[in-house]
């Protein structure tokens, strides 16, 4: 078994895609000017994005019981989400 190259805090991985996605990928390297290792590193912080604040508000409604589902729209409608160091953490890559 090979084992992965690695330079600067990057190490190369193999990856079996769907032919969709190979082509869907290249398609957005080729319009963006991003090469395909950022946008799958931005995809990867996006997808990490949605699921902090899908599990804070999950932490919520299970804290609020039956009373979340009362005015859920109200309860989070002024919900700043707080999960910073990851947040943080993949923002700053996508930065550099």
């Amino acid at each position: 078994m090979a084992r992965p190259i690695t330079k600067a805090d990057r190490t190369k991985v193999g990856l079996s895609l769907e032919n969709i996605a190979v082509e869907t990928l290249a398609e957005l390297s080729a319009n963006t000017g991003k090469s395909k290792s950022r946008i799958v590193e931005e995809s990867i912080a996006l997808y990490m994005k949605d699921k902090i604040a899908v599990d804070e508000k999950m932490k919520k409604i299970d804290k609020l019981g039956d009373q979340a589902f009362a005015s859920i729209d109200e309860i989070f409608a002024n919900d700043k989400i707080k999960s910073a160091n990851k947040i943080d953490y993949y923002k700053e890559a996508l930065e550099n």
